[in-house]
């Protein structure tokens, strides 16, 4: 125990010297660059709660940034807080940036390509995560012990690293939208219960998969377009079953609205469903 609380002393001492060059709006940012004039968000003694939405510009003394990155361990043990919005201008989410929150949900966007280790480690609320779709590699322990029960993987995704999903006992539906099996540690999903769990993936891809571990200890393993376990949907009001999901095409784009032929939709709370809109 003392060494735990040692090794949490060594931890904050290391966040607080990462100085915060200033403070705008409730957040705190450090300067990245004063010729490219970027900021990334830093960590806060105060700790961040409640809603946080971060902007992609900030202005300070006179001076505007564009804010390209989340520091590490900038909302690490924020216990009170309820969700935080990413613009679109930030590329970079650093190393255990969200570990050990208390956040429900979260939307990576598109511009980013980066997810450090650990980035969301030890999040035991949080059931629904949207990936951005360029992202290439997901790190080490990024959802260690998630709360989060299903995940869409996109088909940009080519490694995912050891430990990455351990611990998340919750995951009940894993989709799986590259064609190309990722490169996966052996350990990727230690400690979950592999036949609990129904892992969807393209037809075409179905056999790679099916004789490729860790994939293929799955307890099911289904093909995403091939119509089984799809609802039809006569007009997008009967998707009653969701709340403003987040919906998806078969090559893991984020879309507006559903669209003729198969969507993948996903819910806040994690549930996905596969419908047909004709």
């Amino acid at each position: 125990m003392k060494k735990l609380l040692f090794f949490f002393i060594l931890l904050l001492t290391a966040i607080d010297s990462q100085a915060q060059n200033f403070e705008a709006g409730g957040i705190y940012y450090n300067i990245t660059s004063t010729e490219e004039l970027t900021v990334a968000v830093a960590y806060s003694k105060s700790m961040y709660s409640g809603t946080v939405v971060i902007p992609e510009n900030v202005t300070y003394d006179g001076v505007t940034y564009s804010v390209t990155a989340i520091s590490d361990y900038a909302f690490y043990y924020c216990q009170e807080l309820v969700s935080v919005s990413i613009p679109n201008s930030v590329v970079t989410i650093g190393e255990g940036a969200f570990s050990i929150s208390t956040l429900p949900s979260i939307i990576i966007p598109n511009s980013v390509t980066s997810i450090g280790k650990g980035a969301f480690e030890g999040c035991d609320e949080l059931i629904s995560v949207t990936i951005s779709n360029n992202v290439t590699i997901i790190d080490s322990y990024v959802f260690a012990g998630c709360g989060f029960t299903s995940i869409i993987i996109p088909d940009g995704v080519t490694t995912v690293s050891s430990s990455a999903f351990s611990g998340c006992t919750a995951l009940k539906d894993v989709y799986c939208l590259a064609e190309s099996v990722p490169n996966t540690d052996a350990d990727s999903f230690y400690g979950v219960k592999h036949s609990s769990i129904t892992l969807h993936v393209p037809t075409a891809s179905f056999q790679a998969y099916s004789t490729t571990e860790p994939w293929s200890k799955f307890g099911q393993i289904v093909t995403i377009d091939d119509g089984d376990g799809i609802e039809q949907l006569a007009s997008e009001e009967r998707n009653s079953f969701f709340i403003h999901p987040t919906v998806y095409d078969f090559v893991g784009r984020r879309m507006t609205k559903t669209q003729k032929g198969i969507n993948l939709l996903r819910n806040a709370d994690g549930r996905v469903k596969k419908v047909l809109q004709k």
